[in-house]
């Protein structure tokens, strides 16, 4: 124990160099951890969607008389969607980009109280 002491006394900055290497490990654990859950918000998201079109679909078939019909109708509201993107891509990037801006300060502020 007193040669630790002694070394480390000598060496103050292994110490440090070891409390880095341990902190820089768990940031990478903690962004792993939140790539992941991420990662599973956004595939459960898309299972949630391709079920809901699913019911939507054969309701709108059921609507119509014939399932393809439903099928193609919300093929055409997806299409329609798209092209809606596509028409005011700089409108919604703007949107969310200040949506993010928002979330982040208010993030950062509820860390400050």
């Amino acid at each position: 124990m007193q040669k630790e002491q002694a070394t480390e006394s000598k060496f103050p900055l292994k110490g440090i160099f070891r409390k880095l290497a341990d902190y820089r490990d768990t940031r990478l654990r903690i962004f792993r951890l939140k790539a992941v859950e991420r990662a599973a918000g956004l595939i459960a998201s898309v299972f949630v969607l391709f079920f809901l079109s699913l019911a939507l679909g054969y309701y709108i078939g059921e609507l119509f008389g014939r399932v393809s019909f439903g099928f193609l109708a919300v093929a055409g509201l997806y299409l329609v969607l798209l092209g809606l993107g596509v028409c005011f891509r700089d409108r919604i990037k703007n949107l969310l980009t200040n949506l993010s801006i928002r979330r982040l300060a208010q993030r950062k502020a509820d860390e400050m109280d």
